[in-house]
């Protein structure tokens, strides 16, 4: 993992994207039919999934604000395991 103070990543359309990221704060936006993979280890995860686009997460963060609208999927049953 590359430590970093904050990372933005946005998926649009039809992709795969996996990322690692160990820092302070990750703001993630996946739309359309995308699919982010993003294991992390952070203070601050801000995730935001709309349309049919599917966001995995794992890892840990401290402070979480996960939104989601239309036909799309989260998965954050490997987020936050002590």
């Amino acid at each position: 993992m590359v430590a970093f103070l904050f990372q933005s990543c946005k998926s649009s359309g039809v992709n795969k994207q996996t990322v690692e990221f160990k820092g302070k704060k990750v703001d993630i936006q996946n739309s359309g039919v995308g699919t982010i993979h993003i294991t992390m280890e952070c203070t601050s995860l801000k995730a935001r999934n709309s349309g049919v686009g599917k966001l995995i997460l794992s890892g840990t963060a401290d402070q979480t604000e996960i939104n989601s609208s239309g036909v799309n999927k989260i998965d954050a049953t490997e987020s936050n395991k002590f």
